[in-house]
């Protein structure tokens, strides 16, 4: 059977890890620096996770899990697309703000992964991830009645394209009155993709 230290190790090490690649980056950080970080022993590491690449699988999934905690139950019981596109939006942006170096290393990662391929697929997953979120949105949109102004993809894309364009802003310069008005802008543009079939 499956111990309670069983289930709450593996997450504190994952959380840990998080923490090393923050602190690292992705490049140096090895699995004995991680260990190390997490204060266990190496072997641990290997018991839990096998070799990096199934401990960078849990890595990303953990990095997925906590970058859209919240997301869900904020935009739950909400009807109307613009109420939804605002309160989730501003819940992805909250998480920003509460765990820059969350996202610090969700970009980090996105970044190593364009030059290296056995980083390429985890990374994806937590893309997929997004994605999976906005075309729900999208769909229940279309349930309503609305027709969205861009296809499928191509909300996707500029969605998360300016979702991290407007964090590594933020990860450079702060909170400044230039990222305000920048996200304005971004919520307004969000909340006007969607019209009534009428008005098509």
């Amino acid at each position: 059977m499956t111990t309670a230290k069983e289930t709450s190790e593996p997450l504190r090490i994952l959380d840990a890890a998080i923490d090393a690649l923050a602190e690292y980056g992705y490049a140096n950080c090895s699995m004995q620096r991680i260990a190390d970080h997490a204060e266990v022993d190496k072997r641990m590491l290997h018991y839990y996770f096998g070799d990096r690449n199934g401990l960078t699988v849990q890595i990303a999934e953990r990095v997925g899990d906590r970058l859209l905690a919240g997301f869900t139950s904020a935009i739950e019981g909400l009807s109307g697309p613009r109420e939804i596109a605002a309160a989730g939006f501003e819940s992805l942006w909250e998480n920003v703000v509460a765990e820059p170096r969350l996202h610090a290393v969700h970009l980090g990662l996105v970044s190593a992964a364009v030059t290296d391929d056995s980083l390429r697929a985890q990374v994806a997953r937590i893309r997929d991830r997004y994605s999976e979120v906005i075309l729900q949105l999208a769909e229940r949109g279309r349930k309503a009645g609305l027709e969205l102004r861009l296809n499928d993809e191509t909300l996707v894309g500029l969605i998360l394209a300016g979702l991290n364009g407007l964090t590594v802003d933020y990860l450079q310069r702060g909170e400044t009155e230039e990222l305000t008005q920048s996200l304005a802008e971004f919520q307004s543009w969000l909340m006007q993709l969607a019209r009534p079939l009428a008005d098509a």
